[in-house]
């Protein structure tokens, strides 16, 4: 917070105040740590374009469900257009 403050150019009584008001009027949704990849063995980073047969919820959820059991795959995305 006193980060924060100071890059804001207020103090941190009244820069604390505002950020609870925007996490609790849903601005700010959460917090995240950034990790070093690879510092967990992930020394690589891949983009694939996977191209399925069919669209059908079915096979979006089957496929869903077999990406998240791949313990290298860290994100999976869905692209339209």
């Amino acid at each position: 917070n006193v980060d924060l403050a100071k890059s804001a150019g207020v103090s941190a009584p009244p820069c604390l105040r505002r950020v609870r008001v925007l996490e609790s009027s849903g601005y700010i949704k959460g917090y995240h740590a950034k990790v070093d990849a690879a510092a967990l063995g992930y020394s690589v980073v891949v983009f694939a374009l996977v191209k399925l047969t069919s669209q059908a919820e079915k096979d979006l959820l089957a496929f869903e469900k077999r990406i998240g059991e791949l313990e290298m795959v860290r994100e999976c995305h869905m692209l339209a257009g």
